[in-house]
């Protein structure tokens, strides 16, 4: 079994209009960016790959399995920063009731 999740990336900043990075990385590690896929190794692999374009600010989102599992992953040169999603409700408010 193992858990799914869909992956997104992007080039948001330094990146070559000529190479497509999301097929670059499909074809580097294997996974697909059309379906929904186990990459356990997809932190490691990236911060891999983007010490090999150190120039490119990455954003690898992942939308996974279970509804409050979503994120984005922004990579440079080596580093990384990750940020969880989340749900937030506006506060009850007796004038908006129709």
């Amino acid at each position: 079994m193992g858990y799914y999740t869909y992956f997104t990336l992007t080039d948001l900043k330094g990146g070559s209009p000529e190479i497509n990075y999301e097929e670059l990385v499909a074809e580097t590690f294997g996974i697909s960016f059309f379906d929904s896929q186990k990459w356990y190794d997809y932190e490691k692999n990236m911060i891999e790959f983007s010490l090999i374009h150190p120039d490119v600010l990455f954003l690898l989102e992942g939308n996974g399995e279970e509804s409050d599992d979503f994120w984005k992953h922004y990579f440079k040169n080596g580093k990384s920063q990750f940020c969880k999603g989340k749900i937030v409700y506006d506060a009850y408010d007796e004038t908006k009731l129709i």
